[in-house]
């Protein structure tokens, strides 16, 4: 059960990994703890795994804390197990969407990219265990 919000309360728990875990977790980290923060390689590693669908059950678990987006977190069935570290600057990441110059893309995918652009920001937050 953590109750922490401070940079040296997270390094104390540990960062568990992912393949991307290192960039969402710089950049989070930098822009919200910009006098304290200077690298990742300060933090003790937990664990890794290549899936991150899978970092949040380690999380859940207690090994350590994580970066990632919103949509893994909503998506997650751990997502009850974990807490979302409430931080003052959000981190966004640009989407592309990328498909062949002369192909013509179905109304109904519009639509449902369109929903979806409206929904989501690809706000990272920290998750530690509950």
């Amino acid at each position: 059960d953590f109750a922490g919000s401070t940079l040296s309360e997270l390094m104390g728990i540990g960062f568990i990994n992912y393949y991307d875990g290192i960039n969402h977790a710089n950049a989070l980290l930098r822009a919200n703890y910009p006098d304290e923060f200077r690298s990742m390689t300060h933090f003790r590693h937990q664990g890794f795994t290549n899936e991150v669908s899978m970092v949040l059950d380690a999380v859940a678990r207690g090994l350590g804390f994580t970066v990632v987006s919103r949509l893994v977190l909503e998506t997650s069935p751990w997502q009850r197990q974990v807490k979302a570290l409430a931080l003052p600057q959000a981190i966004n990441e640009v989407l592309y969407l990328l498909r062949r110059q002369d192909s013509v893309l179905p109304k109904r995918y519009e639509k449902l990219l369109n929903g979806f652009h409206d929904q989501r920001l690809q706000e990272k937050t920290p998750l530690i265990p509950e």
